[in-house]
């Protein structure tokens, strides 16, 4: 599978996933993510591994979901996209920090629909980044198995 598929997957989890988290999450759950958001938004600021730290953050959203199946699927999609090496510009950056903070806070509402709405407009919007800034990426072939 190419990139792209892997971009359309999360496009299709990750609303469900934090839906999940938000009908979900415990308190203990949103004091993680809180910690988790701080250690993006330091990694963002300070032009650090965003990476990393958004996913971190999604497997803790996973977490909060309590759902195994989606949980390993996140997990999966992250493995396929790590040699991919997202390479997102500082205003991506921030406004994938603004996402996640308006994603939190519909989580620690509940409002899963809010939560669902917010990662499906931020999936839409990182897929279009990509497609402009590295649209050769898109069609990279991605790794099935793990590594050793």
């Amino acid at each position: 599978a190419d990139f792209r598929a892997v971009l359309e997957a999360r496009r299709a989890i990750y609303p469900v996933l934090v839906a999940e988290a938000a009908r979900n999450a415990t308190h203990q759950d949103i004091a993680a993510l809180r910690q988790r958001l701080a250690r993006f938004s330091a990694a963002v600021d300070a032009e650090g591994s965003a990476v990393a730290e958004i996913r971190d953050f999604y497997e803790t959203i996973a977490l909060a979901a309590n759902n195994l199946v989606l949980g390993l699927l996140l997990n999966a999609l992250h493995r396929m996209s790590e040699p991919t090496r997202l390479n997102y510009g500082l205003d991506r950056w921030r406004a994938s920090l603004r996402d996640s903070t308006r994603l939190l806070d519909a989580i620690e509402r509940g409002d899963a629909d809010a939560a669902r709405e917010i990662s499906a407009t931020a999936m839409d919007a990182a897929m279009r980044y990509q497609e402009k800034h590295a649209p050769d990426l898109l069609d990279e072939p991605v790794s099935w198995t793990a590594a050793d």
